[in-house]
């Protein structure tokens, strides 16, 4: 009779024990919730039940893309304080700098832009927040773009140099250097052509530049036109807006002594 009773308890204590084919949950450890989240570095952990039926934090897995864990969630890198600050100071950077040739992108448009080309958001936008305005402008410069502060334009004739916007020569008198009023111009699709807006430029007789004082000396094919507002500028005859070679930008629509020149299309 010992023996059977020894033999029932053998075969009853691991059915008792283990339960549903598992370990018995008083063995596990303290249980988190079940589908909770919570981070691990920059990574996120899931709490699901382990093959002993314990509630348990899985392994980390990363967060999509341009995405990290912060407050036990996976959240866009630019919504992070740090990020955003260093971003929106980035951008009031290039505003202030630029602002008067470039729509400065905002805080949140710098930070994704980073992120797309996998790199720190918080770093960059700080190295940006931190440049002088004459550092950015050579920057943008080096890669070809114009980056000139509120009521300045570039000088595509001395390597984008920012001049300041006009009307009339009687504008230009901060800099004695460019006393003249003209039209801007640069190279469009391989030819020579204006570009806008007016800016103050040297009255030297220069392609492209004033000739209140001298005569055109540059380029055969340039001449001194004058416009409505007696700015007189060297620029090319033509004989309609579509030989001035900026359709939309540049217009037949000034003159030397009757013959008609190219200038900037609304304002002869």
């Amino acid at each position: 009779m010992l023996s059977r009773l020894t033999s029932l308890s053998a075969l009853l204590f691991p059915i008792l024990w283990f339960g549903c084919g598992g370990k018995s949950t008083d063995s596990c450890p303290a249980p988190c919730t079940e589908n909770a989240t919570q981070c691990l570095g920059n990574q996120k952990q899931t709490c699901a039940r382990d093959a002993n039926q314990c509630l348990v934090f899985g392994a980390a897995s990363n967060c999509q893309t341009g995405q990290t864990c912060s407050n036990n969630a996976c959240v866009d890198v630019c919504t992070l304080d740090v990020n955003r600050t260093a971003c929106a100071n980035a951008s009031a950077k290039a505003a202030s700098c630029c602002g008067g040739t470039e729509t400065a992108k905002t805080g949140d448009e710098l930070c994704h832009s980073y992120v797309a080309q996998g790199q720190d958001p918080a770093t960059k936008c700080a190295t940006l927040a931190a440049m002088s305005c004459s550092d950015l402008h050579t920057s943008e410069a080096n890669a070809g773009r114009c980056c000139c502060p509120g009521n300045q334009a570039c000088d595509y004739t001395a390597a984008l140099a920012c001049a300041q916007r006009c009307n009339r020569s009687s504008d230009c008198t901060t800099d004695t250097t460019r006393p003249a009023c003209a039209p801007a111009i640069a190279t469009v699709s391989g030819t020579v052509a204006i570009i806008g807006p007016y800016i103050c430029l040297p009255d030297d007789g220069s392609d492209g530049h004033g000739c209140n004082t001298t005569f055109c000396s540059g380029t055969a094919a340039y001449h001194c036109a004058t416009d409505s507002r007696s700015n007189q500028f060297c620029t090319t005859y033509c004989t309609g807006d579509a030989t001035c070679g900026n359709a939309g930008t540049a217009c037949c629509n000034v003159a030397r002594f009757g013959t008609p020149a190219c200038g900037l299309c609304g304002r002869p």
